[in-house]
């Protein structure tokens, strides 16, 4: 069984079979170390023993063959040296008189050695053979004297070899090697059993629990044995089932955490949803209304329906400033509602420096004279072009100068100035005042979102708050920062560091603010003969763009629904259409993609007039072929221009960017 699970593969490559391949080399050392240590020794105490022998051999001989030599009774002689036949070790023995002739001889004729030294000699001459047999490697002489009565009678010689014990040394240390193998062998497989019971298979049951840990099964648990609840192996089981349970136990809580989460993101993109919804409600609801305000009041100065009084013109420019504020108000809460939930896309673009800041100063200019302010303007750079969202740092210079007018008393002085830092790539715009001054207390609010620093109920300046609040938004959009220093009774100063890319443009002409008192535009060349189709449901809207287009001079259809737009743009073939968004039985982007579907009316140009406008909106209706994109309420001004603009450049193509900055321009906001 324990063969039918072994993997010799996976074994070689474990840490069991490097420490038990140096165990196993190291047991078989020092067994092979003793083993030839022992025969060695064994070796070298038979070496002794043979020559002891040799030696009473030769003693005994020497002692027994005087008589027979004095004698001369050889026949005793040889039954003497016969006995050296009894001892397979004594090879051969010779007994010489005093003259070194031999007596008597005895020669192991079976021994190998006398064999192959009897070959080598060419006679049969006992004293050449025995020359042959001294210079043998393995055997060696024991001459022992023969004397009698102090008279040297002769020699006995005795001849021994050591091959039987070298043979004794090759089998013992071969069995030792044998046994050595054998031993190791033996305890290798016992301790690769015991091994792999006590520690491999724990410790790989561990590694396959902690990879099914890494696949989420956090339920695996190791199962302890009595054998290992003490040791090593059991200590390290038992961390790792309570790691598992921590983990399980931590997943569970994990798992919990993120359900309350998607739940909770869930509430939040819902509560998202219908603030975006609400949002986009209440301006439609709130623009709708305005639309009618701002529009008939525009038409009421322009004296579409009559002369006016001095006290009638001016109560209609308070009715248009407030509907002015009004819809500043909306724009405000919509930009920030647009960057904070990250729609906001910035559309960057070469903007000369001069032309930005003039422009923003004209658009505060006459609030300024109504208080006597001084504006002025600095300019310290060499390079005049930067690249930016106009319409965006437009409204941020905006806000700040406004703020500037709002808090500087009569007869004060504000500044705007720019300062390059070619070097690091940054321009800063400084407005500076001589204002009332902002405590230290109360710069934390000043960026805060429907947060005034005056919030009494007989606070003295107008406002939401939102102002400051936009203008950190969308300068940190461009990768800027704000900061602001400021003393109280001396005046403020707030900058804003932007990256600065510098090029080269067309210059641009400088336009003056739409925020200035209405003015009559110049008549645009149109004839009696142009028909625009206006596809529009609120009533209200309808009869103020009925009256003031009439009294422009053009020809005018009108349509409810989306329906009765395609309708009468096939039919009547106008040279320009008006669509509302938001109309019944069909909205205003289907009855457009009608509309550019059908070859007899796709060149029509269309502009949307529609209160909607959150993020997203512009892009739909451009997706779906209108040319321009205006949100109520419309400046009746501003509408001929652009009607004008586009009638043009119906037959080149139309320069979008343009035109859509000229058609937002009243969405800039002014308040704070």
């Amino acid at each position: 069984m324990f063969l039918d699970q072994f993997n010799w593969n996976q074994f070689k490559n474990s840490i069991a079979f490097r420490y038990l391949s140096i165990g196993t080399i190291m047991v078989v050392t020092l067994q092979l170390s003793l083993g030839f240590w022992q025969s060695r020794r064994t070796f070298t105490r038979q070496l002794h023993q043979l020559e002891q022998k040799a030696e009473r051999q030769a003693l005994f001989l020497s002692a027994v063959t005087p008589e027979g030599i004095l004698d001369l009774d050889f026949l005793n002689l040889e039954t003497l040296m016969q006995q050296t036949t009894e001892d397979e070790d004594l090879v051969y023995s010779v007994i010489l008189n005093s003259r070194k002739q031999p007596l008597t001889r005895f020669l192991n004729q079976s021994d190998p050695l006398i064999i192959k030294a009897i070959s080598q000699t060419e006679t049969d001459n006992l004293l050449s053979i025995l020359q042959v047999l001294e210079n043998k490697p393995n055997i060696y002489q024991i001459r022992q004297a023969v004397v009698s009565s102090d008279t040297l009678l002769g020699e006995v010689i005795i001849g021994y070899t050591t091959d039987n014990v070298l043979k004794n040394l090759y089998w013992a240390t071969l069995t030792n090697i044998i046994t050595a193998l054998f031993v190791s062998l033996l305890l290798a497989i016992v301790t690769i059993i015991l091994f792999d019971k006590q520690v491999r298979s724990p410790l790989e049951n561990l590694a396959n629990l902690a990879q099914a840990l890494t696949h989420g099964e956090l339920h695996q648990r190791v199962n302890l044995t009595t054998a290992h609840q003490q040791d090593e192996v059991g200590r390290l089981s038992s961390a790792f089932n309570q790691m598992a349970e921590q983990l399980q136990q931590t997943l569970e809580g994990l798992q919990q955490k993120n359900k309350t989460l998607a739940s909770t993101n869930a509430e939040l993109a819902r509560a998202t949803r219908l603030k975006d919804e609400f949002l986009a409600s209440m301006s439609h609801e709130l623009r709708t209304p305005l639309n009618s305000v701002i529009g008939l009041s525009q038409a009421l100065m322009q004296e579409v329906y009559g002369p006016l009084t001095e006290r009638q013109a001016i109560s209609l420019q308070r009715i248009f400033n407030s509907g002015q504020h009004l819809l500043s108000l909306i724009n405000d809460i919509l930009d920030l509602a647009k960057i904070e939930s990250g729609k906001e896309e910035l559309r960057i673009g070469p903007v000369q420096l001069s032309v930005l800041c003039h422009s923003s100063l004209d658009f505060v200019r006459r609030q300024a004279e109504l208080k006597e302010i001084e504006l002025s303007c600095q300019i310290n750079t060499e390079h005049h072009i930067l690249e930016v969202d106009e319409r965006r740092i437009k409204q941020v210079l905006i806000n700040l100068l406004n703020n500037a007018v709002k808090f500087t008393p009569k007869q004060g002085k504000i500044t705007l100035s720019t300062e390059g830092d070619i070097k690091n790539k940054l321009i800063a715009f400084s407005v500076t005042d001589t204002g009332i001054g902002i405590a230290q207390k109360d710069m934390d609010k000043l960026f805060q979102s429907f947060v005034q620093i005056e919030s009494s109920l007989s606070r003295r300046y107008e406002g939401t708050g939102l102002g400051l609040a936009l203008v950190r938004r969308i300068v940190e959009l461009h990768g800027g920062s704000v900061k602001v220093e400021s003393e109280v009774g001396k005046g403020s100063e707030f900058t804003v560091t932007l990256p600065w890319k510098w090029g080269h443009t067309k210059p641009q002409v400088e336009t003056t603010s739409t925020s200035e008192n209405f003015q009559k535009p110049k008549q645009p060349r149109l004839s009696g003969e142009l028909l625009i189709l206006v596809a529009e449901d609120n009533e209200n809207n309808i009869i103020m763009l009925s009256d003031y287009l009439s009294f422009k001079g053009y020809n005018l259809a009108f349509a409810k629904n989306g329906l009765e737009a395609i309708s009468l743009a096939k039919e009547r073939k106008p040279q320009l259409i008006l669509m509302d968004i938001q109309m019944p039985k069909m909205d205003g982007i289907e009855a457009t993609r009608w509309i550019r579907s059908d070859p007899e009316t796709t060149d029509i140009p269309i502009i949307a007039l529609t209160a909607l406008a959150m993020p997203g909106d512009q892009e739909k209706c451009q997706q779906a072929g209108i040319n321009q994109y205006v949100t109520k309420p419309v400046i009746l001004d501003q509408l001929i221009e652009l009607i004008h603009q586009t009638l043009d450049q119906q037959k080149s193509p139309i320069d979008s960017q343009n035109l859509s900055n000229q058609a937002q321009a009243s969405d800039l906001t002014v308040e704070n």
